[in-house]
């Protein structure tokens, strides 16, 4: 509601649709989101259960009850890796994005279109299924929804921040492999080494997370 926005409550975005005579549930949110309100605190799977616990008494506050090893096993369609990185080397986030923006990723793999903007605080390679993207976390919280990559800031992110108003507000890296399509997910967690079609309970580890980046970078 307009109510919970003002007030910084976060919510799961819910989609039903069918399939071979069967109606299906799709939940999308931030697990950071679903823990702290932000996704700028991060996390390892230790919290998995804290995740289940909170995410099933948030649908459960919007009308919707499911159980929680119902959501522990849920089937994943897509899933967004990312980590933040405090300022490196003394180098501005600003001017690491820059020489990133100049690197031709169309002949090593099927992002085609690159999208170098937000005053040069924001880089993405991206295609329909997967994409790689670099910005500069704090000063997108701070941007409106048209222009963050984060399009879902709330007060307990920007809150976070309300010493910038007295100090400059420190730089962060944020790197994010956003794997928006099951077939592409599975390819890339094949060629590591893991299962296809993971469930939540599957998807939700430290280890994958690293691998998942640490490919996507190395690699292109």
């Amino acid at each position: 509601t307009a109510e919970e926005i003002e007030a910084g409550i976060y919510r799961p975005q819910l989609t039903t649709y069918q399939r071979i005579g069967s109606t299906f549930l799709k939940i999308q949110f931030s697990a950071q989101k679903i823990l702290f309100g932000n996704s700028l605190q991060e996390f390892d799977e230790d919290r998995f259960e804290d995740v289940l616990s909170i995410l099933r008494q948030s649908l459960f506050e919007t009308g919707v009850s499911v159980g929680k090893e119902i959501l522990r096993y849920a089937m994943v369609m897509s899933f967004h890796p990312a980590k933040n990185i405090p300022k490196i080397d003394g180098y501005p986030v600003r001017v690491i994005i820059k020489d990133f923006s100049k690197i031709n990723l169309t002949e090593k793999m099927d992002l085609s279109n690159t999208k170098f903007g937000n005053g040069g605080d924001s880089l993405q390679f991206r295609s329909k299924s997967h994409a790689l993207t670099f910005y500069n976390k704090t000063l997108d919280l701070f941007k409106n929804e048209k222009k963050a990559l984060d399009r879902d800031q709330k007060a307990q992110q920007k809150s976070l921040f309300d010493f910038m108003k007295q100090e400059k507000p420190p730089d962060i890296l944020r790197i994010e492999v956003r794997l928006s399509e099951k077939a592409k997910m599975n390819s890339v967690l094949h060629k590591l080494g893991y299962t296809k079609n993971p469930t939540f309970a599957d998807i939700f580890k430290r280890e994958i997370w690293q691998r998942v980046l640490l490919d996507y970078f190395q690699t292109y």
